[in-house]
C-alpha cells in the first residue's frame, strides 16, 4: 500500500487585521479631508449663484425704475418707502418698498420687482446742483421734486445664514418730462 501524501494547501490571499486597520485609518484620514473642502466649495458655488442671481434682478430693477421715472410727468405724492407720479398717457405709477418687496403700480397692472428687500427709501431733489459739488438740493415738496434717488439691499438665507448682495443699489434719475 502506497501512502498517500498530503496535498500542500493553497495559500488564501486576505487582508491581514492590521492591513485592514491601515486601510480604514489612511480611508478616514482622505474622507476628513475631502467632506469640508465638497462642503466649502457647495456652499461658494450656491453664494456666487445666489450673487449673480440677485445682482441680475437688481439691475433689471433699475432699468425699469430708470425707465418709467424718466418717462414720468411729475411727482404727485412722496414718502420715504413710496412715490407715486403721473405717468401722462398711462396713469398713475407708484413704486412702493413694502413687506420685504419693491412693487409697481401702474393703473390696474401690479408687479414685484424686488423680493428679499432688506431696507428701500425713496429721496426726492431738485435739478438745481449745489455749486462746486455733484450733488442736488433736496426737495422740500414734490412740485419742486426734479430727481428721484432710490436706493435698497436685498438678501436671501443660505445654509442657516444670511447672504448680502453687495452694499445695495443706489441711482439718482431725473424726471425728463418735467
Amino acid at each position: 500500500m502506497c501512502a498517500i501524501e498530503p496535498q500542500p494547501l493553497r495559500r488564501r490571499f486576505a487582508f491581514t487585521i492590521l492591513e485592514m486597520l491601515v486601510a480604514m485609518g489612511v480611508g478616514s484620514l482622505v474622507l476628513a479631508l475631502v467632506v469640508p473642502l465638497a462642503l466649502y466649495a457647495g456652499k461658494s458655488l450656491t453664494g456666487m449663484a445666489n450673487y449673480v442671481e440677485l445682482n441680475t434682478g437688481g439691475v433689471n430693477t433699475l432699468d425699469r425704475l430708470t425707465y418709467d421715472i424718466r418717462q414720468a410727468v411729475s411727482l404727485t405724492s412722496f414718502a420715504t418707502n413710496r412715490i407715486v407720479m403721473d405717468s401722462g398717457t398711462n396713469g398713475t405709477l407708484t413704486l412702493e418698498f413694502t413687506n420685504s418687496t419693491l412693487v409697481r403700480v401702474l393703473g390696474t397692472q401690479t408687479n414685484t420687482l424686488l423680493t428679499g428687500v432688506d431696507y428701500g427709501e425713496f429721496f426726492m431733489f431738485q435739478r438745481t446742483t449745489i455749486s462746486n459739488s455733484y450733488s442736488q438740493y433736496v426737495a422740500t415738496n414734490v412740485s419742486d421734486a426734479k430727481l428721484i434717488e432710490v436706493k435698497w439691499t436685498c438678501s436671501r438665507t443660505i445654509a442657516g445664514s444670511k447672504v448680502n448682495t453687495e452694499s445695495g443699489q443706489t441711482a439718482r434719475i431725473v424726471i425728463r418730462k418735467n
